[in-house]
């Protein structure tokens, strides 16, 4: 019965210790700032999410207020900052990822969207639009910052992204149930392609063909320079 009473002891001991010791928290920081547009002017209404360095959401998003400004709070460490001006449900706005290092109590990050051109396309499957695909594009090779540049199609399968010039290679990418369970139930469809720059620039467009599940592209984006 000693040993008993012993062991019983014990565990009440450790979980006294264990309760006596403050719960282990991530440590986190707040980033607040001001959003602009290309021409310096504060830009109300616009979408500000952290997410983690491959873009999942880890925050519910915020707007900034009719300065222009934002403050929302996250895990301290590297993440990636997706920033979103107020679009239209014909023009999306075009989202620009900024890598920022969180440190407590306060990291100010002022962004700025880019001064650029407009780089539109369209995408469909089997001839038909396909609304909310995502089109990204990565500036090549990549900077400190901004580089990485994202929006999606319209109703009618159109985009339009603005992007400053340079090399980029473009993803488009969406996915879709295929109604059935074997082998799969969705299928995820993904192009890529290397973009060049210089101008207002139009990609050819990206027609995914599927024909008894299996997936084709009928005609590709092609390398594009921009045209003054």
């Amino acid at each position: 019965m000693r040993r008993t009473y012993s062991i019983i002891g014990a565990l009440f001991a450790i979980l006294a210790f264990g309760l006596a010791i403050p719960s282990a928290r991530a440590a986190t920081a707040t980033l607040q700032g001001t959003v602009r547009d290309s021409n310096l002017v504060p830009i109300s209404g616009a979408t500000v999410i952290i997410g983690s360095l491959l873009g999942q959401p880890l925050i519910s998003p915020t707007h900034t207020n009719s300065l222009g400004q934002y403050s929302i709070t996250a895990p301290e460490g590297p993440n990636s900052i997706l920033v979103t001006p107020l679009g239209s449900a014909s023009t999306p706005g075009t989202t620009m990822w900024v890598y920022v290092l969180l440190a407590a109590p306060t990291t100010t990050l002022d962004v700025a969207m880019p001064t650029g051109f407009p780089v539109s396309g369209h995408v469909s499957e089997n001839g038909s639009a396909v609304e909310n695909a995502t089109v990204e594009v990565f500036l090549t090779p990549p900077q400190a910052t901004a580089s990485h540049f994202s929006t999606k199609t319209n109703a009618v399968g159109d985009y339009q992204l603005v992007v400053p010039a340079g090399s980029y290679h473009s993803v488009v990418s969406f996915t879709k149930s295929l109604g059935v369970t074997t082998p799969v139930s969705d299928v995820r469809f993904r192009y890529t392609s290397d973009i060049g720059v210089t101008g207002p620039a139009t990609i050819a467009p990206v027609d995914f063909v599927t024909v008894n599940h299996t997936v084709n592209i009928l005609s590709g984006s092609l390398p594009a320079s921009g045209n003054d």
